[in-house]
């Protein structure tokens, strides 16, 4: 079977019409244990056939289609079936994981940092450089001094669609301007909630189509829709009963899954320190959250929970500079 690009991304291709849409047969298995992934049943073109295999927690990836002829020659066999009733985009669905050696995960050591201002003057940047894979979220600074505190790798960073509405006018006329700003995340992936509203679809793909008109290293991913919603039922199984998860405790759930050893920095949700010292709700401003949009102290309570059972480590203070 031929996949294409990075292993552990659901690859999307032939976006058609609105219209039309993918609907993922087989029960994703919550993210209760490190090893979550989603089962998924495709329909082998080739014979007919049914066939199950597994895309880890399903990204989705749009690479560039040419003529319908290109996308045929390239496309995986493996083919989404289509439901009228929502508004997705058909696809082609193909998974690299063919072997046992799938039972593992992708990354050894992984660094999901979040932006709070505990971050300041902690000199994790060389500890957060040193992990196999970066997680960070919403474009944060990473360039100048403040990368002694917060490191400048970076594997994948989330975007919620509001940053490109307010800052960028929804890339309506800023767009070298954002191809500027991202510039230091290097060839990493933008990660964009682009199912989990109806508001934030037109803005996702409109950094998609940026990227690929200026030919940017960066690449857009989406997260699946049948895994936010899963991930969504689990946590409020847990009491996380908000509007919506917050893009930190989307990303350190996925990493869990998808990283044998999780370390979280940033994640401080309070205005001073465990030695009573001011500070910033983030490393670089103190704008707060929208109140009742998150559920932030429960959310950070799972996190205390998880580190407590060494599902995962958190950083609360300095790091080690030596």
């Amino acid at each position: 079977m031929l996949c294409l690009g990075h292993p552990w991304l659901c690859h999307l291709y032939q976006a058609v019409s609105a219209s039309a849409s993918l609907q993922c047969q087989g029960t994703p298995i919550l993210p209760a244990a490190p090893s979550g992934h989603l089962s998924v049943t495709f329909v082998d073109t080739e014979n007919g056939t049914e066939k199950s295999t597994c895309a880890s927690w399903a990204l989705c990836q749009f690479p560039d289609t040419g003529s319908e002829s290109t996308t045929k020659r390239s496309s995986p066999k493996g083919k989404w079936k289509k439901n009228k009733n929502t508004k997705l985009h058909s696809c082609f669905f193909c998974c690299s994981f063919q072997s046992p050696s799938f039972l593992g995960y992708p990354f050894k050591h992984c660094a999901v940092v979040g932006n709070g201002g505990i971050l300041k003057n902690s000199s994790c940047g060389a500890e957060i450089d040193n992990s196999d894979f970066v997680f960070r979220c919403n474009l944060p600074p990473t360039t100048g001094s403040i990368s002694k505190d917060v490191g400048k790798k970076t594997n994948l960073v989330t975007v919620n669609p509001s940053i490109i509405a307010q800052k960028y006018n929804k890339l309506n006329e800023r767009k070298v301007t954002f191809l500027e700003n991202i510039a230091s995340y290097g060839n990493s992936f933008l990660l964009l909630p682009a199912f989990s509203f109806k508001s934030n679809t037109a803005a996702s793909f409109k950094v998609y189509h940026t990227l690929q008109e200026f030919s940017a290293k960066q690449r857009a991913i989406f997260f699946h829709p049948r895994y936010l919603k899963s991930l969504a039922q689990f946590w409020r199984t847990k009491g996380v009963k908000a509007y919506r998860l917050s893009s930190g405790f989307m990303i350190a759930s996925a990493a869990v899954e998808l990283c044998e050893n999780v370390k979280l920095y940033g994640f401080w949700p309070f205005s001073k320190t465990t030695e009573e010292i001011p500070i910033s709700h983030h490393y670089y401003d103190n704008q707060l959250p929208k109140p009742g949009f998150h559920a932030m102290p429960k959310e950070y309570n799972q996190i205390l929970q998880l580190h407590g059972k060494g599902i995962l480590k958190v950083q609360f203070g300095k790091c080690d500079s030596d």
